[in-house]
C-alpha cells in the first residue's frame, strides 16, 4: 500500500511520517524499538531477514504488511554560485550540466586563459588525457543521477562518514579544478569555493524505492543512543532530471556552519 509523503528532514518529522504511512502511533513506534535488541536478534544463526526489515517489523508491531510512501523528500548536497535557481531549473544529470560548469569556472577564474587555450584544456580533459583526474570526469559524466540522501542529518556530518563532502565543491569541479591547476597552475579549486555557497536541495519524488526499513533503523539507532547520523540510503534519479515544480526548499549553509 501506497500513502503518504516520507520526509526525514528531521528526527520528529521521520517518526511523524513513517507513523502516518502505516498508522502506527508514533508513541507506540518508538517504545517497541527502543525495546528490541537487534544485535541478539541478529545471533541467532535462523534468522535471515535483513536487520532493516526486523526493525520495521518491530516497529509496526509485527505486520507484515509492505508500506511504501506515497511520495518520498529526498535532500541533494551541493556547492553552487549563490544566484543559481534550482527552482527555475530543477537539477539536471552531471552530463546535462557540463557547459554550466564549465561556463561557472570560466566566469569565476580571476586571469583566465585564451579561449583557445580554454577550449584546447576542456578537450583534454574530455577525451581523458590529463591522468587521474581526467578519468575520474568521464567516468562522472556517464553516471545517471541526479543523486540525493534519503536522510537529512548524515549532510551535517560529513567528514565523520564514508560520504563524500558535497559541500566541498561538486566532484565534477573538483576533477576539472585538479586538471586545470596541473595545466595552468593556479588554485581554480580555492577560487571556486570562495566564490560559492554550500546548499541543501530538498525535493520530492513518487517513484517508489524501499526505504521503509531505512528509517526504522534510524530511529532504532536515535532511540538506543546511538549515533544515527551514518544511517542513511541515497537516491538515483537515473539520468531523469529533477523538475522545478519538485523543489521544495533550497538550504544555504552559512559562512559560521561550513567553511
Amino acid at each position: 500500500m501506497r500513502r503518504g509523503r516520507l520526509d526525514c528532514h528531521t528526527r520528529t518529522s521521520s517518526i511523524e511520517s513513517i507513523s502516518t504511512i502505516t498508522g502506527v502511533n508514533p508513541s507506540a513506534l518508538r517504545s517497541r524499538l527502543a525495546a528490541f535488541d537487534l544485535e541478539a536478534h541478529c545471533k541467532d544463526l535462523r534468522t535471515r531477514e535483513q536487520p532493516d526489515d526486523v526493525l520495521l517489523r518491530i516497529g509496526l508491531d509485527g505486520q507484515e504488511r509492505v508500506w511504501e510512501p506515497a511520495e518520498i523528500c529526498w535532500f541533494h548536497a551541493t556547492r553552487v554560485p549563490r544566484s543559481t535557481d534550482f527552482r527555475a531549473r530543477g537539477i539536471l544529470p552531471v552530463s546535462q550540466s557540463a557547459n554550466t560548469l564549465w561556463a561557472t569556472l570560466r566566469a569565476i577564474d580571476p586571469q583566465p586563459p585564451a579561449d583557445s587555450e580554454w577550449a584546447q584544456f576542456r578537450s583534454l580533459v574530455e577525451s581523458g588525457q590529463l591522468g587521474e583526474w581526467a578519468d575520474k570526469y568521464a567516468i562522472k559524466q556517464k553516471l545517471p543521477g541526479p543523486f540525493a540522501f534519503l536522510i537529512r542529518e548524515e549532510l551535517d556530518h560529513f567528514g565523520e562518514t564514508g560520504s563524500v563532502d558535497y559541500f566541498a565543491a561538486p566532484e565534477t569541479i573538483e576533477d576539472i579544478c585538479l586538471c586545470y591547476e596541473m595545466v595552468f597552475g593556479p588554485d581554480l579549486l580555492g577560487t571556486y569555493r570562495a566564490a560559492t555557497r554550500p546548499c541543501v536541495v530538498k525535493f520530492v519524488d513518487p517513484r517508489p524505492e524501499r526505504v521503509m526499513g531505512t528509517v526504522a533503523r534510524y530511529i532504532y539507532a536515535q532511540e538506543h543512543g546511538e549515533d544515527a547520523h551514518d544511517v542513511n540510503t541515497c537516491f538515483d534519479s537515473k539520468g531523469i532530471a529533477i523538475r522545478p515544480d519538485q523543489i521544495l526548499d533550497v538550504q544555504w549553509i552559512a559562512p559560521t556552519e561550513r567553511a
